[in-house]
């Protein structure tokens, strides 16, 4: 049944992003931002990158904003020394609320919900697991809920630098940082 909620929610999450392409390219003002940066998974979990795509739902009271919001990241580490390595790969989507700091800054928040993925490999171990016939490589898919925040600053009017801090909850709990660039329609 899990499977089936997360192909399902993996699904819907692609042809959110798939709808937002042509919007994106149609550069209608205020519709489509597209984010890219390098991303920090806390507790050991790595550098990556982090993708985002966002269209506005509404405009709220006092210069605010309703957005969903598709991210995804991928993160990597791994000990040479002992040739273990480990990926996390997060699939969400949600909604952001956003509203003026001042004439070029803006901050951000965001509630999101998606899957986390991880799987590690144990490189240098694989033969004595081989012998063993033991699989010493391990993976795992959950869901997770990611609230976040953030701070982007205009560049010009097409580009922006951000700044965020995701706190993903799950079965295991961590932080991701990201800065990147955002480009707005």
């Amino acid at each position: 049944m899990l499977i089936r909620s997360v192909k399902a929610f993996v699904m819907a999450t692609a042809l959110v992003a798939a709808s937002a392409a042509p919007a994106f390219a149609q550069g209608s003002e205020g519709i489509g931002n597209v984010a890219v940066g390098l991303s920090f998974l806390g507790d050991e979990g790595g550098v990556g990158v982090q993708a985002a795509v966002s269209n506005r739902l509404r405009s709220l009271a006092n210069d605010k904003m309703l957005s969903w919001i598709v991210d995804g990241s991928f993160h990597h580490n791994g000990e040479s020394l002992l040739d273990v390595s480990w990926n996390s790969l997060f699939l969400q989507g949600g909604v952001q609320v956003s509203g003026p700091l001042s004439d070029k800054a803006q901050w951000f928040a965001h509630g999101m919900i998606g899957i986390w993925r991880v799987s590690g490999d144990v490189g240098a171990f694989g033969d004595l697991c081989d012998a063993l016939a033991v699989d010493c490589g391990t993976s795992d898919t959950s869901i997770v809920f990611t609230p976040g925040a953030g701070i982007s600053y205009a560049l010009n009017d097409k580009a922006s630098a951000y700044a965020q801090l995701d706190l993903p909850i799950s079965d295991g709990n961590t932080t991701r940082f990201t800065i990147g660039v955002k480009f707005s329609r």
